[in-house]
């Protein structure tokens, strides 16, 4: 079984920035109802960078993963509030450092692709 453990930073974005009106405009869009939850005084919005992750995937099969990589995998090279994508990956095998036989462990733990991967890391 493969077990992957994050390592993440955690921003708050001052009330009142370019960074938390940039957030609050992304945040409305997606939920536009949540405008006036968005003004109060205690709400907050937060950036959470993946910095590197920590992967065992069986006896002698555990190894460092760097935060690059990580974002790689959930399809963005930079910061989401950056808004630039890379294209995503459709095969395990086609991720950095991911060769078949790591493909084939994580497969056998029921992770198939990069997006089911993806959401083991969150």
């Amino acid at each position: 079984m493969t077990h992957i453990e994050a390592f993440l930073t955690v921003k708050v974005a001052e009330r009142g920035s370019s960074e938390w009106a940039a957030c609050r405009a992304a945040y409305l869009a997606r939920f536009s109802g949540a405008e006036p939850m968005s003004e109060v005084g205690d709400f907050k919005f937060v950036a959470v960078k993946v910095t590197g992750a920590w992967q065992v995937a069986g006896l002698d099969a555990a190894r460092s993963i760097d935060g690059n990589e990580i974002r790689l995998v959930l399809g963005s090279s930079k910061q989401p509030s950056e808004g630039w994508k890379l294209k995503k990956k459709d095969r395990l095998e086609d991720l950095p450092n991911i060769g078949k036989s790591i493909a084939a462990d994580l497969r056998g733990s029921g992770i198939l692709s990069p997006e089911q991967l993806s959401r083991q890391t969150h």
